[in-house]
C-alpha cells in the first residue's frame, strides 16, 4: 500500500483486501481497520470526504490517461461508503469517477470490532462497459483505495494500494492502476472427482 500523505499508521487506519471471481463476478472483500468512524456527511459521488473504499477497474488494461468509455473497455471508480453500514445489499449507495454507481454493483457493509468490511461483487458482463472472458492470462487494469475521515469535514488521510498512483490521480487517470490477472487455481478435488477451481491474482 502506498500512503499519499500523511499516511496513517495501524493504529489509526488501515486495510487489506483480497479478489476472486467465478464466471459471472469479480469479488472484492476490503477489511479496514479505522479507529474513528465518519459515515454520515457525504454521500455517493462525495462520500470520499467520509470513510469509504474505493476500487478501480481498466476493462482492457489500456493504461491510457483519460478514462475510456468506448463500448467494451470502460474505465470506472466504484466507491463504497461506510453509510452503507447495515444498507441494502442489493442497491448500496454508489459513488465514483466513470459511472460507478451504474455498474450494477452489489455490495454488503458492515461494522467490525475493528472498523469495517466492506464485500462487493463487480459484474464481468456490465452491458455496454465491459465483458470479461475468464482464461489464464487476462489482464485488467485494478487498484483499490481507503478514504479516512477522522473528524468530520474533508478526508484526513488516504490509503492507496497501487505502488504507481503516487499523486491520489486514478479517479481521472487509469495509468496510475495496477494490475490484476486472471489465473486458474485449483483448490481441491470433490469426492466425484471433479477439481473446484478459482480464479483470480493481483501484481503491482
Amino acid at each position: 500500500k502506498t500512503g499519499t500523505g500523511p499516511a496513517p499508521n495501524d493504529a489509526n487506519a488501515s486495510f487489506q483486501f483480497a479478489a476472486v471471481a467465478d464466471d459471472e463476478w469479480l469479488y472484492v472483500a476490503i477489511d479496514v481497520s479505522d479507529d474513528e468512524l465518519q459515515n454520515v456527511e457525504d454521500t455517493a459521488g462525495d462520500v470520499w470526504k467520509d470513510d469509504s473504499v474505493e476500487v478501480y477497474i481498466d476493462a482492457d488494461d489500456g493504461g491510457t490517461q483519460v478514462y475510456d468509455a468506448d463500448e467494451g473497455k470502460w474505465d470506472t471508480q466504484i466507491s463504497i461508503g461506510a453509510e452503507n453500514i447495515g444498507e441494502a445489499v442489493d442497491a448500496p449507495i454508489l459513488g465514483g469517477s466513470g459511472q460507478g454507481a451504474e455498474t450494477g454493483t452489489p455490495a454488503a457493509v458492515v461494522a467490525s470490532p475493528t472498523g469495517y468490511i466492506v464485500e462487493a461483487a463487480i459484474p464481468l458482463d456490465a452491458p455496454g462497459k465491459w465483458d470479461f472472458q475468464l482464461e489464464d492470462g487476462v489482464v485488467i487494469g485494478f487498484n483499490v483505495h481507503m478514504n479516512d475521515d477522522d473528524d468530520g469535514g474533508e478526508r484526513d488521510n488516504k490509503l492507496i494500494w497501487s505502488a504507481e498512483d503516487v499523486d491520489d490521480q486514478s479517479w481521472a487517470n487509469p495509468s496510475r492502476f495496477a494490475d490484476l490477472e486472471f489465473v486458474s487455481a485449483f483448490l481441491a478435488v470433490d469426492p466425484a472427482g471433479k477439481v473446484a477451481t478459482t480464479w483470480a491474482d493481483l501484481k503491482r
